[in-house]
């Protein structure tokens, strides 16, 4: 059947392999944008978890009870510490350095970074730590 506006049909070409995404772009880039980004791979690490927010909630709780004439090591680093009888507080802060904090009231929840907190000093009482 030939006729007016007849197809011929075009010879069979082997199917495409799809192209990998840096295979579609590369060309497309200089080699000094490739370079670059080559560079950033290789020297940008991504943290792999970021540090707390002030605003995230608290995930850990650990209620203590001091020993007398001994420092308590937290078993994490505190955000923020409650006390069930207020008074002062002898603390390790997270950056070193080493207070007592005097008459904190009860049932306030102070945002604290903590590591120890030292029985010498201390007269509250039902202390919870929170991170």
């Amino acid at each position: 059947c030939s006729g007016v506006g007849a197809h011929t049909p075009s010879p069979p070409t082997a199917p495409r392999q799809p192209l990998s995404a840096g295979a579609r772009i590369a060309p497309r880039l200089s080699a000094l944008t490739q370079a670059k980004l080559k560079g950033l791979a290789m020297t940008q690490a991504v943290p792999a978890q970021r540090a707390a927010a002030a605003t995230d909630p608290l995930r850990r709780a650990a209620n203590l009870a001091l020993t007398p004439g001994q420092t308590t090591a937290l078993p994490f680093e505190s955000r923020a510490v409650l006390l069930g009888l207020g008074g002062d507080l002898s603390v390790t802060l997270a950056g070193g350095d080493s207070l007592t904090l005097p008459a904190l009231r009860e049932g306030v929840l102070y945002p604290l970074a903590l590591t120890h907190i030292h029985e010498a000093g201390t007269t509250a009482a039902s202390i919870t730590v929170l991170a």
